[in-house]
């Protein structure tokens, strides 16, 4: 029979309702829909309509609304048609309103009076039914990809079901399973041995993506898969041979994701063949014949790893060669090094004297040890020029008084002769001091450090703020603090070295700030922390409060040669 919409106290109306004149031919002001913005995404299936307000006119009321939705302009194929006498300006669609695919849908409105008077259909607004299905590819661990799927749009679904194959048929998938839903996305992950040549984008694999649950657009998803290696960048990128102890040290800042970390050598920059992959640093000279006695010129890239292929990060570059002619906290203190003949020409020494240490004190400030001096020297080496060394040690770890105000012990000068010059020594940093004090008010005063360097400040006394000094960013002096004095930091590049006790802060680490029952023992580098991040130098952290009353060391200075000058 059509719509019926009654009031009871005034108008029934049957069947197709045109506009109806009557009371001289007046019609009730057409109305307009007021909410949602026309044009807009659907998030849910069962959205809120508003409209506008009834015209009233002497003692004519709004009897009820006619809400129509289509899927085309021109209301052709209409899905729902609602006639109601309390819904007038306003209708929550419900559930099964709209069906369950993309695509747009046209909403209109029209009132009708107490008097049997209709106003013509409002201009339709367009409501989106929409989806968006992505697959976003990462790293779990050296051995398995992990992937996120997700969903965006118009409702959500309860799982997904997925399938991976080298087919777009899906023949013969590799992953064929459903996930749960999460916050809009399923996840899973694939063993990287499943998937050959996929992060090197060798061979083609494809995802089908069909959304589960009675509130989602159910329809498949299909498409490529993008490679892993996509979202993974590298920064901050070195490597150089170690001409003293054979081996590359490299490293970089690897970005998004937790890929392995690679290099890769060439005997070509266009890296037309590999010679050798490794994850670990150093690598041994003897993996690249002709790198120790300069026969063979070897070029390096950074990649990330993905199970057993690489993806190279950057491009073909030459390494630098360096000698280090001392340890951080071990092996020899001095020596003499010979230049090789195929090294001969310009380099650029850095020598660093020790860092000073940072004492204890029982509830005291206390000061940081000051980094040591780092001295400069370029010039021409010829093959068989001698470089005589001696590396400064850090400030010993002492035992010390409770409430100690006197300095803990400064770092060792760090001496140098080249090709029979003796050079003025790179003088070792200071140690700090601490005071007696109590109460948050009394600092310990930072121990000085070398030259070339700018202060460094904590809370306390002894310095403005970090800087870049003329090789790297290393201070004169470590800062006095209430808690823990910071040492000042030692030399810039650490060359791909690590050394656990150090830690990896710039100056040194700060120590707890109440007691400890950690026993002392002889590599233990003190409540304050040992020196700093950098290869050689630092002064130790000052400590506040220790249960064991031992200054912090200084870290021992270093001899660097860079062949070629110094590139930085």
């Amino acid at each position: 029979m059509g719509r019926q919409l009654t009031n009871p106290a005034a108008v029934t109306v049957q069947g197709t309702v045109n506009t109806l004149q009557s009371q001289g031919g007046r019609v009730p002001a057409t109305p307009s829909i007021t909410g949602p913005t026309s044009n807009t995404n659907l998030s849910t299936w069962t959205p809120e309509i508003t409209s506008s307000a009834f015209f009233v006119y002497n003692s004519d009321t709004h009897s009820g609304s006619n809400w129509q939705i289509a899927t085309d302009p021109n209301f052709t194929n209409i899905v729902r048609d609602l006639a109601s006498t309390s819904q007038r300006v306003s209708w929550t669609l419900g559930a099964s309103d709209l069906p369950r695919q993309e695509g747009p849908v046209y909403v209109r409105v029209r009132y009708i009076s107490s008097a049997s008077e209709v106003t013509p259909f409002s201009s339709p607004i367009i409501l989106n039914r929409v989806r968006t299905i992505s697959v976003v590819p990462g790293v779990q661990d050296a051995n398995t990809y992990s992937f996120a799927v997700s969903y965006t749009g118009t409702g959500m679904p309860t799982s997904m079901q997925v399938r991976v194959s080298a087919n777009l048929n899906m023949s013969s998938p590799i992953v064929d399973g459903t996930f749960s839903v999460s916050g809009g996305v399923a996840s899973f992950a694939a063993a990287m041995t499943s998937l050959p040549g996929y992060a090197t984008g060798s061979t083609a694999y494809y995802i089908s993506v069909t959304p589960i649950g009675a509130d989602s657009i159910a329809t498949e998803y299909k498409a490529t898969l993008t490679s892993p290696s996509n979202a993974f960048t590298a920064s901050n990128q070195e490597a150089y041979y170690l001409d003293n102890t054979q081996g590359v040290v490299w490293g970089f800042t690897l970005n998004g994701g937790n890929a392995q970390k690679a290099i890769q050598f060439s005997t070509t920059q266009d890296f037309s063949s590999v010679v050798f992959s490794s994850t670990t640093s150093p690598v041994a000279a003897s993996n690249l014949p002709g790198l120790a006695d300069g026969t063979t010129t070897y070029y390096y890239r950074v990649a990330a790893k993905f199970g057993n292929e690489f993806s190279a990060l950057s491009q073909g570059a030459t390494m630098r060669t360096v000698a280090i002619l001392s340890s951080l906290t071990s092996g020899a203190s001095s020596g003499t090094y010979s230049i090789p003949a195929r090294l001969a020409g310009t380099a650029t020494i850095h020598y660093i004297g020790g860092g000073g240490g940072g004492p204890t004190n029982m509830n005291g400030g206390s000061g940081g040890g000051g980094s040591g001096q780092i001295r400069v020297w370029s010039g021409p080496l010829a093959g068989g020029d001698q470089l005589i060394w001696s590396a400064g040690s850090g400030a010993p770890r002492v035992e010390v008084g409770e409430a100690a105000q006197t300095p803990a012990p400064s770092g060792s000068a760090t001496t140098l002769t080249v090709a029979g010059v003796v050079l003025p020594s790179a003088t070792g940093g200071g140690g700090g001091s601490g005071t007696s004090g109590y109460g948050g008010t009394d600092f310990g005063t930072a121990g000085a450090g070398g030259a070339n360097g700018c202060a460094n400040n904590s809370t306390g006394s002894g310095g403005s703020t970090w800087a870049t000094g003329l090789h790297a960013a290393y201070g004169p002096e470590g800062s006095g603090g209430y808690y823990n004095g910071a040492g000042g930091p030692g030399y810039k590049h650490t060359f791909g070295l690590t050394d656990p006790i150090r830690g990896n802060t710039i100056g040194g680490d700060e120590g707890p700030k109440w007691p400890s029952s950690t026993s002392p023992t002889a590599t233990y580098p003190g409540r304050g922390g040992a020196g700093g991040i950098g290869f050689g130098g630092g002064g130790g952290g000052g400590d506040h409060y220790s249960y064991y009353s031992w200054s912090a060391r200084g870290e021992r200075g270093a001899v660097i040669v860079w062949f070629g000058g110094y590139p930085f």
